[in-house]
């Protein structure tokens, strides 16, 4: 990363510093200015680490995690568009739950 020379002078500045009481406050803040930098390094690697479910569905779907080993291209094929049936017949269900049943209220 970027920060990691940063990071090396900071912490090099503060093994260097004297223990002295009347540095505590300048100790301190170099301290507290490698914490920082640790923080965004943590956030960085978060963010480029964050997948969501779709996207490892999709990358597993690719390298062919998904499906048996040994299967030929054919039958990977066919044996995606045969989950993709069942996720569409389950999405069918899921929409027909969700409808609500129109009612006549004049004519029952």
């Amino acid at each position: 990363m970027k920060t990691e020379r940063s990071k090396q002078l900071i912490e090099q500045a503060l093994r260097s510093m004297p223990q002295d009481f009347s540095l505590r406050d300048a100790r301190y803040h170099i301290g507290r200015a490698l914490a920082e930098i640790q923080k965004v390094e943590k956030k960085k690697a978060k963010t480029k680490s964050e997948i969501t479910p779709r996207q490892q569905w999709e990358l597993e779907l690719k390298s062919g995690k998904l499906v048996p080993p040994g299967m030929n291209d054919v039958q990977k094929i066919d044996y995606i568009n045969h989950i993709d049936g069942l996720i569409s017949a389950q999405q069918e269900k899921i929409d027909s739950v969700d409808k609500p049943q129109s009612k006549d209220l004049f004519t029952d």
